[in-house]
């Protein structure tokens, strides 16, 4: 039997850390926070994190989540950081986004119109037609503990609200409903974060299109999750701007279109999370 998606993530993270004599502990976090980045982090990036709800950085003597060398955030801003001062057009080429653009913010909010925390999205992107909403996704879809259940929380249809269809988004409350009721269930997309991230945009004045950035590892799972991806984007409203692209066609692109001034962040990057890919660079 193959090695899970999830454990091949981890071994190579391991592996990565390993080469760059960079100590871990038994569940595989760092003991720093600039041990697990490949860059200095930008102070206004850092400035975003702590202002977070999402412990992130550590509190209360909980440790960093962004320690952990399959984090989904560090990720995040391993790839998306880098680029905060610079000239990000390879940037924007290979998110399909028109240039100039400008990486605004980390753990953006975008309330949904309840009470309690909203949920966080990793990266907030500046374009000239608008903001483009990031959700970064690395070895969530293929962990158990992270996998969905197939009801809301019950302030999101208390009193038989309809907090969707509220905001003109009649398909996505079906799908919504659908997934409360257990008609559907997503076993590797967490469509209910998605669904949350939908509202959250549409009840902003804003209204920034949804990117939904997955890392893929080859096999059953990845293609399940693809699976599930599609069967949402079918089901969300029309006029949503909503898409899925995987870090690797990112970092493919990416690495095309950047001058020769960016091959150290290239490199960093390849070395960690796309080995495989590196090859195909010019």
């Amino acid at each position: 039997m193959s090695a899970s998606a999830l454990s091949r993530i981890k071994s190579m993270q391991v592996s990565w850390a390993e080469k760059n004599h960079i100590a871990t502990d038994s569940k595989g976090y760092t003991s720093k926070l600039a041990s697990n980045l490949l860059f200095p982090i930008n102070e206004k990036t850092l400035k975003n994190f702590r202002e977070g709800d999402g412990n992130e950085l550590g509190n209360k003597g909980k440790p960093s989540k962004m320690c952990a060398l399959h984090s989904s955030s560090a990720l995040a801003v391993n790839v998306f950081d880098y680029w905060r001062n610079k000239d990000a057009s390879p940037l924007a080429l290979a998110l399909g986004i028109p240039a100039p653009i400008a990486v605004e913010a980390f753990e953006k909010k975008y309330p949904t119109g309840l009470r309690g925390n909203a949920p966080n999205l990793d990266v907030v992107i500046q374009t000239p037609a608008g903001k483009v909403a990031i959700e970064s996704k690395f070895t969530e879809p293929y962990s158990k503990s992270k996998q969905t259940s197939t009801k809301f929380k019950d302030k999101y249809f208390a009193n038989n609200q309809k907090l969707w269809l509220d905001v003109g988004l009649p398909k996505c409350q079906k799908l919504a409903s659908d997934i409360c009721d257990g008609r559907i269930n997503f076993t590797m997309l967490d469509a209910q974060q998605l669904l949350k991230h939908i509202l959250g945009l549409q009840n902003s004045k804003d209204k920034p299109r949804l990117l939904y950035l997955w890392y893929s590892i080859p096999g059953d799972e990845s293609d399940a999750h693809l699976w599930e991806i599609e069967v949402l984007t079918k089901r969300v409203d029309d006029h949503i701007d909503f898409r899925s692209m995987t870090y690797q066609d990112l970092y493919s692109i990416i690495s095309y279109a950047a001058p020769s001034e960016h091959q150290d962040y290239l490199h960093k990057l390849g070395e960690r999370y796309f080995s495989d890919l590196t090859e195909w660079r010019i």
